[in-house]
């Protein structure tokens, strides 16, 4: 999976979800960790240096997110391992 299909699949994760916190932090929370997520991918797809560091900040971001499935998490390692081996 590309840049182009991961991206695709960080836009489609949940940005709104009310788990023992606000509706409003937790909206915000994701939706930055996301934005930040994007960035970088961008960012790596002009300048592609430390392919590893950036496969780990993208697993660290999925991580981070608040109230995604397991499911997603294991996702998130799928592309940390592609993203080093290619």
């Amino acid at each position: 999976m590309g840049r182009a299909g991961l991206r695709s699949a960080l836009l489609h994760l949940p940005r709104t979800l009310s788990v023992n916190c606000t509706f409003i932090e937790l909206r915000m929370s994701n939706q930055t960790i996301l934005e930040r997520l994007l960035a970088e991918i961008d960012d790596y797809e002009v300048n592609r240096k430390n392919r590893d560091s950036f496969a780990q900040r993208v697993y660290e971001s999925i991580e981070a997110l608040e109230g995604v499935p397991y499911s997603v998490l294991e996702k998130g390692r799928d592309w940390q391992y592609k993203i080093e081996t290619e």
